[in-house]
């Protein structure tokens, strides 16, 4: 063992490097990393000092801001495991996760601690730690850890089973952290917004500043982009990286004022669907030298890319899926027959043949905490290799570029034709009046689920006539407000839209 194992040992580096450079930026209150280092340094004695040592999980609650990753970073500095929970996470969700990570520590903002009166996985954690916990630091941090040790669980998306907790080793980490940081290029002289959590590690790693977006997908439409505009301007920012729909909708606010930001030369997004016709949006309002979607997952990131200008060109082969780019060179991509139930081998479909997308390499998670349910369900152990099984649905071409068809699972089989929601869902979205389209199988009929825009409205009539032109086999149309992802507010939420409609 040896102290470079432990994966903060990048942000060390950085602090020596650049000790009076701005690290984090939150709101009105900035951090450089010399101080940064120090905090970590005084918040990873009181951790121990507390109890909390080597290989013990922490449940974290807190929301993306500086003190999340001071709290992060000190705990990965005394080799112990930060088990990150999203804010929007339900009540129920909430507990299964602790129930399944088994923690010894919690730490949360004051609402948090109101969790122990509802929850009792939270309240049989048996150490409470305070937010602001500093001690008098007398070690050297970060101590040695084996590339091995858990340093991170996070829970994938999903609302309804047992939720999957995915580990990321100290090794592990470093792993992804070379492969994000050869393909986005980060550089100690960059200025970064984000609103993705995981993204701002990368850029401590390699000394540079990172500008924190507050966007909550639960009050997505209270956002202030007027605000952002403003804060990209004061703090000269060179790169963003957003989530789809938060940058999709960021570029309606310049297309919409007539604004650009010309401090921004790169832009990256992933976490959701971005489809041509988006692209094109995008990169209209922003005049940069690099503009690329990312595809991946929680276990697998990244998969592919795609520059938005490929992207944007594609708008007439969307009936053929959505172009995702070719495979990152650390990712095996496979395609393989559908199957509902675990496998324990493949045979790879040849091109051009729609299947579901499996991906191995070593930045590719291989299991999950306590569920080794999922573990059968999710992965193929084969020739030596673990194969991810994503759930999405897709093909290479000839050319090896990867195509999304959708979720393997929202795929509609009625009277010898297969529907594919994911594409039917950019279809609806090009037609004036339309927010969010899909459609579903209700009863054994093909529907289509419609969320009327508030911003190019149009009579319902016009639209009806409009979906009807596209020839679905539809009898019904169903006017509702469709739910999106939590995350990320980028993707539909399924399981909650078939919820909605069965209660109609």
């Amino acid at each position: 063992m040896n102290e470079s194992n432990n994966i903060t040992q990048l942000f060390y580096n950085s602090a020596e490097k650049f000790p009076t450079r701005i690290a984090i930026i939150d709101k009105n209150t900035s951090v450089n990393y010399q101080i940064l280092a120090s905090e970590v340094a005084s918040t990873a004695a009181y951790f121990s000092a507390k109890g909390i040592k080597s290989g013990d999980r922490v449940l974290v609650f807190v929301p993306m801001s500086i003190d999340l990753y001071r709290i992060l970073l000190a705990l990965f500095s005394i080799g112990a495991t930060a088990v990150f929970l999203d804010e929007w996470v339900s009540l129920k969700r909430l507990d299964l996760c602790a129930q399944i990570a088994n923690c010894k520590g919690f730490i949360g903002i004051t609402k948090s601690h109101l969790l122990r009166f509802l929850s009792s996985s939270i309240r049989r954690i048996p150490i409470k730690l305070k937010i602001g916990g500093r001690a008098t630091c007398s070690t050297k941090f970060p101590l040695a850890v084996s590339k091995e040790l858990p340093a991170l669980i996070t829970f994938t998306t999903g609302s309804t089973g047992t939720p999957k907790a995915a580990v990321r080793s100290h090794g592990f980490l470093k792993i992804q952290f070379d492969i994000l940081q050869k393909k986005v290029d980060s550089k100690p002289s960059d200025i970064e917004i984000t609103n993705l959590p995981i993204v701002l590690f990368l850029n401590l790693g390699v000394g540079a500043t990172t500008v924190i977006c507050n966007f909550s997908p639960k009050k997505a439409n209270q956002f202030d982009y007027q605000k952002l505009f403003e804060t990209i301007e004061a703090n000269e920012v060179s790169r963003i990286v957003f989530s789809p729909y938060l940058l999709s909708e960021y570029s309606n606010f310049l297309e919409n004022t007539k604004r650009t930001n010309s401090s921004i030369d790169q832009l990256f997004t992933g976490g959701g669907p971005v489809f041509p016709l988006e692209a094109k949006k995008i990169i209209k309002c922003f005049s940069v030298s690099k503009a690329e979607v990312i595809f991946g997952s929680t276990e697998a990131e990244p998969m592919s890319s795609i520059p938005m200008e490929e992207l944007s060109k594609q708008d007439v082969l969307m009936d053929q899926g959505l172009a995702v780019g070719l495979p990152h060179p650390e990712a095996e991509i496979k395609i393989i027959a559908f199957v509902d139930g675990p496998l324990t081998q493949f045979e790879e479909l040849p091109r051009n043949t729609v299947g579901e997308i499996i991906v191995a390499g070593k930045h590719v998670l291989a299991n999950y905490l306590n569920n080794p349910e999922a573990i059968r369900r999710n992965k193929i152990f084969q020739n030596g290799k673990v194969y991810h099984r994503t759930g999405d649905s897709g093909y290479l071409n000839d050319k090896n570029e990867l195509f999304l068809t959708g979720r393997c699972q929202g795929i509609i089989h009625l009277k010898d034709r297969s529907f594919y929601p994911f594409i039917i869902e950019y279809e609806l979205s090009q037609l004036k009046g339309i927010e969010l389209g899909v459609v579903v199988e209700l009863e054994g009929s093909l529907v289509v689920v419609v969320d009327k825009s508030t911003r190019n409205p149009q009579p319902i009539k016009k639209i009806e006539t409009q979906i009807k032109s596209l020839g679905y086999p539809s009898e019904r149309i169903i006017w509702t407000k469709i739910p999106r992802d939590p995350r990320h507010h980028s993707k539909i939420d399924s399981e909650k839209l078939k919820s909605q409609l069965s209660k109609k």
